[in-house]
């Protein structure tokens, strides 16, 4: 039987504070445009710095309120 390869999905999913819609930083905005986001969240270096560091201004796509992201957890 031949080998098969695995699928890695990665999301990064936070809640609108002002609608509470959930939803993916990685799909649902323009942030992973020449995998910025991915390089800010998944670095060469140290991923735990990384992910406590992380910070990003968001758009949500529903109700257009723009907010703030800090920190990763994984």
């Amino acid at each position: 039987m031949e080998p098969v390869k695995a699928t890695l999905t990665i999301k990064l999913t936070v809640t609108c504070p002002a609608c509470e819609h959930y939803f993916d930083l990685v799909r649902d905005t323009d942030l992973n445009e020449e995998g910025w986001l991915l390089n800010q969240v998944l670095p060469e270096e140290s991923w735990a710095s990384a992910h406590e560091n992380f910070k990003c201004h968001v758009n949500c796509p529903v109700c257009s309120v723009t907010f703030d992201v800090a920190g990763v957890e994984w």
